[in-house]
Parts: C-alpha cells; structure tokens; sequence
C-alpha cells in the first residue's frame, strides 16, 4: 500500500496532474493548401464560423480546450483543439465541421490524449470568468492570454526534467499521446524564450522537444489555481 501511494505522489509531482488519467482526443489545426488562396473577404467569414463553431462544439460540451499558437517552432500549426471524446474517428467527424477544414485553411491531425479528469473542469471554470466579467463590465476583459506549450518527444524524460526544474509548480496542465508516447505540457509563462533559457540555466534535459508560445483561455489558470 505504501509502495502504491509513493507512486502516485511522485506522478502528480511529474506531471502536475492527478494520478489517474481520462482518455480525451488533441488536434493540431495545421496549414491547409487554401490557406494563401482566400481573400480578406473570404478569410474574415471562415474565421467568423470557426469560431462559432467552436463555441457551438463547447456549448456542447465537446470541446475543452482551444487556443493559436504563436510564432511556433513547427510553421505549420496553426492552434489545437482537446475534445473530451475518447473516439479518435469521432473528433475528426466533430473537426470537419469547421469552416477552416471545409474551406482547406486548416488540415487537422489527431491523437489520442490521456490527461487529468481535471479538465473536465474547464467548462465549469470558463463559466466562473465569463459570470466575473459580466459583474464588472467596465473592467477591461481578460478573457485569454498567453501560456507556454512544451511537446516532448520522450514524456518520462521531459517530466523528471520538468519536476526538478523552476517550473516544477508552473504546468497548468500536461497529457500524453496515447500513440506516440510524447508529451504535452502547458506553462503558466508568456515567454517562449524565457522559458528556454531558464530551462538551460536549470541545465535541465528535456530530451528533444519544442518549446512554442501558445494563446488559451485565461479559466486555464483555475487549473493551477485549485491545485493544492
């Protein structure tokens, strides 16, 4: 028993998750070969329903998390997508009900994703931020900002890292591609390149990976928030 519960400690501290996992689905939204062929005109009505439909797919509880990247390693992302779906061939179904796929703007690339049952929670915590900003309309919104995405190839190797590492009590959350065994991890940082160089300094080895500035929903932070 105590064996047991050492382990489980030391994978919340890796990972900064709980210790069980849910299966969910990611998607990377990628550069599609309509992309440079649209007009403004033409662009500006693919982005206005695919962000209606990711606000239809939310509603419908489908759809957790989303967000752009911003300037990443890897030109080709455009942004992601976690569905609380455990069927693979279901999410790209729900993902070819975006304008941008059905436009050829986007391609999309999914993979099986075991994370925290924790976010489930974000429906519950983007309802808190919007009934906040409701109540204080002539604040400024701050309904997303910037975090850090790291995806490593080699997930064990990147969580020891990571746990020894200043940001040991920063990832917001992190989950692993069920096929190909690499890893996610979100920072509570804005600086992609902060990060690398603390990561240098704390002469921490990920392993190969990318370290990419990322934009979400500012109820992400009530992940970390809530974290005791």
């Amino acid at each position: 028993m105590k064996t047991v519960f050492a382990l489980a400690v030391l994978c919340t501290l890796l990972t900064g998750c709980s210790s069980s996992t849910v299966n969910y689905n990611f998607v990377y939204l990628k550069t599609g070969p309509e992309s440079a062929r649209k007009t403004p005109e033409e662009s500006k009505t693919i982005f206005q329903g695919h962000m209606s439909n990711m606000q239809r797919l939310a509603a419908e509880k489908k759809l957790l998390i989303a967000g752009p990247f911003a300037k990443p390693a890897d030109p080709a992302w455009r942004g992601i997508f976690i569905f609380d779906v455990e069927s693979t061939d279901a999410v790209r179904d729900l993902v070819k009900t975006d304008p941008g796929i059905q436009s050829g703007v986007f391609i999309q690339e999914t993979h099986p994703f075991a994370a925290s049952p924790d976010l489930r929670r974000m429906f519950e915590l983007e309802k808190e931020l919007q009934a906040a900003r409701a109540a204080n309309p002539t604040e400024p919104p701050k309904n997303i900002r910037g975090y850090v995405m790291i995806t490593a190839a080699d997930a064990a190797k990147a969580r020891s890292a990571l746990a020894a590492s200043s940001f040991s009590k920063s990832i917001v959350f992190s989950g692993t591609f069920s096929d190909t065994h690499a890893a996610i991890f979100v920072l509570d940082a804005t600086s992609a390149q902060e990060v690398r160089d603390t990561i240098n300094r704390d002469h921490a080895d990920l392993g190969p990976c990318s370290i990419d500035g990322w934009w979400s929903t500012t109820s992400l932070t009530g992940l970390l928030n809530a974290r005791p």
